[in-house]
């Protein structure tokens, strides 16, 4: 039976589970003012008479209540809703064996299960008792989904599970409407519970060491608890306690911190750490590694300056021992080559001891440019290592050691992203990369992320010849300076690759009105059966290469997704756009967004969105399309994406 839980605000599970607020507004739009106001208008505050249905509402909920309670008077205490009613046909849900009323259930939503233990006293006791193998399979493990609203849902809980529930998870940034108070009410209230998981909490955020302490102390039952914890190291105790001295307040704080992690219970999907120091990390790099497998799967002290090389060289001693961490982070912390190369030595180390479980490895946006960038890159091809994703961008990385950073890409049996953007190295550094990447075929790597390096189209021949003929599905070259030259070099082997998607954007290929770039990639995709993804976002493409475009767009082949955006294609390129998308049966979607469209050539389009059924969206954002033809476009909903507009050009 899948997960259950929640009940809607017009669920019979009883009127006990709303407030007075929430009765007094569950239905306000379809009450009527009792004070002499005017009838044509809705009451509100503005007319004088605050809420002027709410002591009207409350007046008729107590109402019902005294009728309920007379009812129940009348039935010797019981509530009429639970009494068993004689006669009348069909078969209530406790009549049926445990097996089919299961199979029933598995197919029924939680409001309405929540509804059918509210029929009768049988059906209560069978959804609800903890005695009950129903109540255990239905309620035994409650999962929170996607939209769900987390308020009712442990309301319910609650309600109905008290006695029942053994697993909790409230995991999910999609979660609606959580709160910490209704999570410890809901644990302190459901006595059987055992495992609790509260992981990727969206607007919540990540609980803190109060947080995790008081869950566990509402629910002594606890044999388990996952969470993400964050955790702020104190620097400035004035405003806490002008009399406490500095050292006493920042010790109490990481002392705080390593307690929590004492806790045999609890189990840290991310721990975060905030405005952290060498000291910090160090206390809290042991506390992960020294209290029991699997601690702390990810450990994330980015953005905080102060760490250094002092706080990455403490990291790297917990790492050297075996500290079965899967994800690191130290991001703009300002470790430059000293703490890079001690870390990678320290996971080179564990490696060579069958003891690194280290999976993914962030030092992005540091200072690591030389001696670093090679340790780490002996580090990924080392045999024991088992590294699947290393981020390195923002580093500045010199050009030299890039050969050595290639290499061990190349021979990582393990590895599938690399992201090397943001540093810089031109043609020389990815022609050094490339040349590592020969050395070896680098049989699981998926994904090179090279934007925002300076790379030209020497640069790019040197690296599609390295790709020839390896397993490497996502090439991101965005905003360098690949011209129409290097898209030429890029067409000459895509089909020697496995790509699916190429990022291309603002590499300037149809600078000056040159065509050759979109010609021979347009050729290049005629037979190809492998790229689903193509962005030429930015790249000053002109009208006249709109026809290179639908000779594109005609083709057969695998392409999915088209961005051409931000170009100049204007009214002329729209038409030829659309008018080979009415005969593509493979596209899905396609960005035009900011090419100066106007109406002329957003008729053409609409065609073409009348006649594509295969077509699911079309974005013309920021064009020049007049507020009469935009309203053409609301027929197709979402399927075109027709909003800020820009001022259209004014008819001379």
């Amino acid at each position: 039976v899948e997960p259950l839980f929640a009940h809607s605000s017009d669920s019979d599970v009883g009127d006990a589970l709303w407030s007075d607020s929430e009765s007094d507004w569950s239905d306000a739009q379809d009450r009527e003012s009792d004070g002499a106001h005017d009838a044509s208008k809705a009451p509100s505050a503005a007319q004088g008479g605050g809420r002027p249905w709410a002591h009207a509402s409350r007046a008729k909920r107590r109402a019902r209540h005294a009728v309920r309670v007379a009812k129940r008077a009348a039935c010797g205490g019981d509530d009429p809703k639970m009494t068993q009613e004689e006669g009348g046909g069909g078969t209530f849900l406790s009549e049926l064996s445990e097996d089919a009323a299961l199979e029933i259930l598995k197919w029924l939503t939680p409001k309405d299960i929540a509804r059918v233990a509210c029929t009768r006293k049988s059906e209560m006791t069978m959804l609800t008792d903890g005695d009950s193998e129903v109540a255990a399979a239905v309620w035994g493990r409650v999962t929170l989904r996607r939209g769900d609203d987390a308020a009712k849902a442990l309301a319910t809980v609650r309600s109905l599970a008290k006695t029942t529930l053994k697993e909790l998870d409230v995991s999910g940034s999609g979660v609606k409407n959580l709160k910490r108070a209704d999570l410890i009410e809901t644990l302190g209230v459901c006595a059987r519970v055992t495992h609790v998981r509260a992981c990727d909490l969206g607007d919540v955020g990540k609980l803190t060491t109060k947080d995790v302490a008081a869950c566990l102390d509402a629910a002594p039952s606890v044999r388990r608890m996952t969470c993400d914890l964050g955790h702020k190291i104190v620097y400035d105790p004035i405003r806490r306690d002008p009399t406490a001295k500095y050292i006493d307040v920042y010790d109490e704080n990481v002392k705080n911190l390593v307690h929590t992690l004492e806790n045999e219970k609890l189990r840290v999907r991310r721990l975060k750490l905030h405005s952290a120091d060498p000291s910090s990390v160090r206390a809290a790099a042991i506390a992960s590694a020294a209290n029991g497998p699997n601690k702390v799967e990810s450990f994330d002290a980015s953005w905080s300056l102060r760490i250094a090389n002092e706080g990455a060289n403490a990291v790297a001693e917990c790492l050297a021992q075996g500290w079965d961490v899967k994800r690191l982070a130290i991001r703009k912390a300002a470790v430059s080559d000293e703490g890079a190369a001690n870390i990678a030595e320290a996971i080179k180390r564990a490696g060579a001891d069958g003891k690194s479980q280290l999976r993914w490895l962030d030092l992005g946006s540091n200072d690591i440019r030389g001696p670093g960038a090679c340790a780490i890159g002996d580090t990924i091809g080392s045999p024991g290592v088992n590294l699947t994703r290393v981020t390195l961008r923002g580093n500045g990385i010199q050009f030299d050691s890039l050969s050595t950073l290639g290499r061990g890409i190349a021979m990582s049996t393990t590895l599938r992203r690399i992201d090397l953007a943001h540093n810089g190295f031109g043609n020389s550094g990815v022609l050094a990369l490339a040349e590592g990447l020969s050395k070896a075929r680098a049989p699981n790597l998926r994904v090179i992320l090279l934007g925002f390096n300076s790379i030209g189209a020497e640069g790019v021949k040197g690296l599609m010849a390295a790709l020839a003929d390896t397993d490497v599905e996502h090439l991101d070259l965005a905003c360098n300076v690949v011209g129409s030259d290097g898209a030429v070099e890029i067409a000459k082997v895509l089909n020697a690759t496995k790509l699916k998607s190429l990022n291309l954007a603002v590499n300037n290929i149809g600078v000056r009105g040159e065509r050759a770039g979109v010609q021979a990639l347009s050729r290049a995709l005629e037979g190809n059966q492998t790229l689903e993804i193509l962005n030429l976002r930015g790249n000053a493409i002109s009208k006249m290469c709109a026809g290179d475009l639908a000779d594109l767009l005609l083709e057969d082949s695998a392409l999915i997704q088209l961005n051409v955006g931000y170009n100049e294609l204007y009214d002329h390129g729209a038409w030829e756009i659309a008018e080979a998308l009415e005969d593509n049966t493979t596209i899905l979607g396609v960005d035009m967004q900011r090419n100066e469209i106007t109406d002329e050539g957003a008729s053409c389009l609409l065609k073409t969105l009348e006649l594509n059924t295969v077509l699911q969206e079309i974005d013309l954002r920021s064009n020049m399309i007049s507020p009469e033809c935009l309203t053409k476009f609301e027929v197709f909903g979402d399927k075109a994406n027709c909003r800020w507009q820009l001022e259209p050009p004014k008819k001379k």
